[in-house]
């Protein structure tokens, strides 16, 4: 995961000597299954972001047995997305299959978080995470993901 990645960082650099930016803000959060764009905390451009996350999910309850269980962020298989159809109705982005967690910023565009992801922000505005699932097929979906984002 890319929180390894970051605290494996932290690590060397302590070993090392080196002093680590005290700047760093890390905001942990439950981003629901059932709810759309849920706002983070804020990001100016430039600023490194870590993303992580962990937990299940469904996009659709009732089919939980059906569909293999529930799912963590790195959403279902390709497979499994086609057998749920709706596509054309019900993805956020195609970009990822259902009950993958994504994000953007501001009005930005939409990319991919799964289980993890770290980037220099290209530009300022709120984070918003979600499932990969549109507004209007939200109601049968259950269960949530802990996140944890680090700025810097």
């Amino acid at each position: 995961m890319m929180r390894s990645t970051l605290v494996g960082a932290a690590c060397l650099a302590l070993a090392l000597g080196v002093t680590l930016p005290a700047n760093v803000d890390t905001t942990d959060v439950k981003i629901r299954a059932r709810d759309g764009w849920q706002r983070v905390a804020y990001v100016q451009a430039g600023q490194f972001v870590d993303i992580s996350a962990e937990g299940r999910w469904t996009v659709d309850y009732r089919r939980d047995k059906e569909l293999g269980g529930r799912i963590g962020p790195e959403g279902y298989d390709w497979n499994t997305d086609e057998e749920i159809g709706f596509q054309e109705r019900c993805h956020v982005t195609d970009d990822a299959p259902y009950g993958t967690l994504i994000g953007r910023i501001g009005r930005g565009p939409v990319f991919v978080v799964g289980e993890g992801d770290a980037f220099d922000a290209e530009h300022s505005g709120r984070l918003g995470l979600r499932i990969n699932d549109a507004n209007a097929c939200l109601g049968d979906n259950g269960g949530r993901v802990n996140v944890t984002v680090d700025i810097g």
